[in-house]
């Protein structure tokens, strides 16, 4: 379980403590989160409870049902493909947008992220924090500090494909495509040629998505929690 640091708010500590176990696949799709017992356990009162599950709702994790209370929320192939189509639709305007006034050093702070990224995945550490550093990376070289409407938007389309881009790392053993994609990418980046990354964007989120929607779809849920849950 995770433990509460001198840095984090009470709501922040069960937000990160409730995300590990929901993208870990420790708590299922489907599975009810009861305020007191969620407060019971972290000791903490039930304000901080129901205003981390508020936040989780947000983000797509969760989903409040009214009388039934949280639930967390399930994978669905139709959602993925809708959340890859909107990702590239804004990805791309991103990117075209931010490209030719790339610098140096933000293509050297992505390949910095990209290099830990690859590294925890590789690992499989750090489950919690791997879609973190994946939108970091993306976010660097799109610019996105100059685009506070965007980063928020891409930033909760990045949150609610995070459960499915486990999926097909853990699952599917994509990872190592993955890494090339990226680093594929980072090349176009550094050589300031939009059309070929562009494309490459595309190919990128889309057939990851038609991937994990195939999967999803020759296995029923309980198969694929028990899968996704497990670790190394």
């Amino acid at each position: 379980m995770t433990t509460i640091n001198r840095h984090q708010t009470r709501t922040e500590y069960v937000i990160e403590h409730l995300k590990g176990q929901i993208l870990n696949g420790v708590i299922k799709g489907g599975d009810a989160l009861r305020q007191n017992a969620i407060a019971k356990e972290l000791g903490v009162s039930h304000i901080p409870v129901r205003e981390a599950l508020l936040r989780l709702a947000e983000q797509g994790l969760v989903k409040l049902q009214p009388h039934k209370g949280a639930v967390v929320h399930e994978l669905s192939s139709r959602e993925i493909d809708e959340l890859s189509a909107l990702r590239l639709v804004i990805e791309r305007d991103a990117l075209r947008r931010a490209l030719p006034k790339l610098t140096n050093e933000e293509i050297d702070q992505a390949s910095a992220v990209l290099e830990r990224y690859e590294n925890i995945v590789t690992q499989r550490e750090d489950m919690e924090i791997w879609g973190d550093l994946n939108f970091q990376f993306h976010s660097i070289l799109y610019q996105l500090h100059e685009y506070p409407a965007t980063f928020r938007i891409l930033r909760d389309l990045h949150r609610q494909s995070d459960r499915y881009i486990r999926v097909l790392l853990l699952v599917t053993g994509w990872h190592g495509c993955t890494h090339d994609e990226h680093r594929q990418f980072l090349e176009c980046a550094r050589a300031r040629d939009i059309e070929a990354a562009e494309s490459l964007l595309e190919y990128h989120i889309m057939h990851a998505s038609e991937t994990i929607s195939r999967h999803l779809r020759s296995m029923d849920e309980p198969q694929y929690q028990e899968a996704a849950s497990l670790h190394p």
